[in-house]
């Protein structure tokens, strides 16, 4: 029983100093470890690991654990691609919704800056009107 304590140390050793995690186990090396743990399932049956070693029954868990999320993260490869590509998409369209913003407030500045303009030249045009009406009634009265 202790083949797949040895078979884990091994493995262990090999994911380690290869640093490997999960996201970026081989397909063949899973599938290698996976007809491991078909071919010693007995030796990676928690209780079995136990009664070999305090230390193979949660190694066993750790090994297969990483193989079925390795399974899931090959799985849901394309949709995090995918979703990494809409994510950089939200963000560039946030970019131009902030430089959008940006140029909408500018132009509302300018507005408000015309408007004022346009109020002051009605006000000039509307007492120039009633001065010309003054002086219309007043020539004519002298005439």
């Amino acid at each position: 029983e202790l083949d797949g304590v040895v078979v884990l140390m091994s493995l262990m050793e090999l994911w380690y100093q290869r640093r490997v995690r999960a996201r970026k186990i081989a397909p063949d090396i899973r599938n290698s470890v996976e007809a491991l743990l078909q071919k010693n399932k007995k030796s990676f049956d928690p209780k079995t690991a136990k009664r070999a070693s305090l230390a193979a029954a949660p190694l066993a868990s750790w090994v297969r654990a990483n193989v079925q999320f390795s399974i899931v993260l090959e799985k849901i490869g394309p949709l995090e691609s995918e979703q990494k590509g809409l994510m950089k998409k939200v963000q560039k369209s946030q970019m131009r919704v902030e430089n959008l913003e940006k140029a909408l407030d500018v132009v509302e500045q300018e507005v408000a800056e015309m408007r004022c303009r346009f109020d002051k030249r009605t006000t000039e045009a509307s007492r120039l009107a009633i001065e010309l009406d003054q002086a219309t009634e007043i020539s004519a009265i002298c005439l």
